[in-house]
């Protein structure tokens, strides 16, 4: 990445009030190279993409092109200085490592009273916070004070010394193990989160067996638990065991609640760990206190535009999701405008799959309220989309339209279509048996028929039942929607109808199970 990127995300990823934080900060300051940096930030911070060539023209007239470069470290130096004075009261952290830069100078000055206060204040903080790493460099500048100050009570300091630090090395071995065995976990997620050769499995089955992850009675610290408990997330995830990964999410947001003082953190972040019990919990159809969490996500005040997107890529997504699935259309429909200006808005640092997925929902979303004419819009967005991301979706966005052309009575192009489709099935080793029975039940439809309409309807429908039954675990991901509408044409209702029985259903099937 260019240096110049680096500045320019640099400021994209400022919070409103760190903005004015920082130029509040750089007001006190009358240099006019300063406010030649003042203006280079204010060029950035409008532009969407960087754009080397423009922000020069931009400065042509206050800064030579030689100075440039210079303008732009200066400026990076300034943002930096301001964002630590900003975060002194917000980054447990920093405030530590300010607090003990502070006690090597007032050591330095012999200054002994307000060297013992910098300290002490500093292990309060790290002892609040879990900061181990800290915490014993601490305690070692702890010790040479002791010593400085001749104390009579220095031996009875080293043996309390001499606990706390094997205790913390304890700790901090704990705390490393676990973290290098969720590290590896999702690095092979990263990679490949199907387990194929023999060798992967192996290293997993390693992994996941590590005795240090059979039980989390003698993890003294945040992070340790929160290690332990995200490494058994990937773990249910790598066995597709999708209750189990729902279950170890939920006890990571109780872990949040346990140890409030972490919701501000970056990481492990808590807006993070929300957004996964949300995911977890629509992989397995649990929508029980759903709505709490999407407003809980809103309500968190982001402190960067990473967070913004972030909000809104997962937030927003989930809550689409969960809209349609319970059978929320109108509701659903009025987030559409919000997805739309977000997506021009964020565009360059959006997920482009992100993207995909979301113009299939509202396809798919559309078409369950039978707006066939918005559902074959957004459906061509997804077929458009120049990405090798999520192929997937484009093959069963490719259904779902010739559905669409069915529903809007354009036949000659349909069987245009139609005839697409058994060129490219036809090319391909691995396709969907769904995809060739929907192929073959609208030629069926659209051509001579010698069965009723109804009739051939009903033969689509026990045909896809029969295909559901056999590939229960690997099924068309659009297999539902297209059951929905067949019912719909066979029992003269609508789509929407046949999916509000469908949920209900379930519904009552569940309580009474409970």
């Amino acid at each position: 990445m260019h240096p110049a990127d680096n500045l320019f995300l640099l400021i994209k990823s400022l919070s409103k009030s760190e903005k004015r934080s920082f130029r509040l900060y750089a007001s006190r300051y009358k240099t006019a190279e300063l406010l030649h940096c003042i203006k280079l930030f204010a060029i950035l911070d409008k532009m969407a993409v960087y754009d080397e060539r423009k922000v020069k023209m931009k400065l042509r007239t206050v800064v030579s092109k030689s100075a440039f470069a210079q303008m732009k470290v200066h400026l990076h130096t300034m943002i930096i200085k301001s964002l630590r004075l900003f975060s002194f009261k917000t980054n447990p952290q920093i405030e530590i490592l300010q607090l003990m830069q502070d006690e090597i100078v007032y050591a330095g000055k012999g200054l002994h009273s307000l060297r013992g206060k910098a300290i002490k204040k500093a292990k309060e903080i790290a002892l609040e916070h879990d900061a181990d790493h800290l915490l014993l460099s601490i305690t070692n500048r702890e010790g040479l004070f002791e010593f400085d100050s001749g104390s009579e009570r220095v031996e009875i300091y080293l043996l309390a010394a001499e606990k706390e630090e094997i205790a913390l090395l304890k700790n901090m071995q704990t705390e490393t193990q676990l973290k290098f065995i969720f590290y590896r976990l999702w690095c092979k997620y990263r990679v490949n989160p199907k387990l194929l050769s023999d060798q992967e499995i192996e290293e997993f089955n390693c992994l996941q067996n590590d005795v240090i992850l059979k039980g989390d009675h003698n993890l003294i610290t945040f992070k340790s638990k929160w290690y332990f408990l995200r490494s058994h997330v990937l773990i249910c995830t790598f066995k597709n065991d999708h209750e189990g990964a729902n279950i170890y999410c939920k006890k990571i947001i109780d872990l949040f609640e346990t140890f409030p003082e972490y919701k501000n953190d970056t990481f492990p972040s808590y807006r993070n760990a929300l957004m996964s019990y949300l995911a977890a919990c629509h992989r397995i159809g649990y929508y029980e206190g759903f709505e709490d969490i999407i407003s809980t996500i809103y309500n968190l005040v982001p402190k960067t535009e990473k967070d913004e997107i972030s909000v809104f890529e997962d937030a927003m997504f989930y809550e689409l999701l969960y809209l349609i699935n319970s059978v929320r259309f109108k509701k659903a429909m009025s987030l559409v405008p919000h997805i739309n200006k977000n997506i021009n808005r964020y565009e360059s640092l959006l997920h482009q799959s992100r993207i995909v997925s979301f113009y299939y929902n509202i396809a798919i979303l559309y078409f369950m309220s039978a707006k066939y004419n918005d559902a074959l819009k957004y459906a061509v967005r997804v077929l458009n989309f120049e990405s090798e991301l999520r192929l997937d979706v484009q093959h069963n966005i490719s259904v779902l339209e010739l559905l669409l052309h069915f529903e809007l009575g354009d036949i000659a192009l349909l069987k245009h279509q139609l005839r697409n489709m058994n060129r490219y099935l036809a090319q391909r080793k691995e396709f969907s048996g769904f995809e060739k029975l929907t192929v073959k039940y609208l030629k069926l439809l659209i051509g001579e028929k010698k069965l009723s309409e109804k009739d051939i309807f009903r033969e689509f429908l026990c045909e896809a039942e029969n295909l559901k039954n056999i590939h229960a675990a690997h099924k068309f991901s659009m297999t539902d929607e297209i059951t929905f509408w067949l019912h719909s044409k066979i029992n003269n209702t609508t789509t929407e109808e046949e999916m509000k029985k469908h949920v209900e259903e379930k519904n009552t099937s569940a309580k009474i199970s409970t």
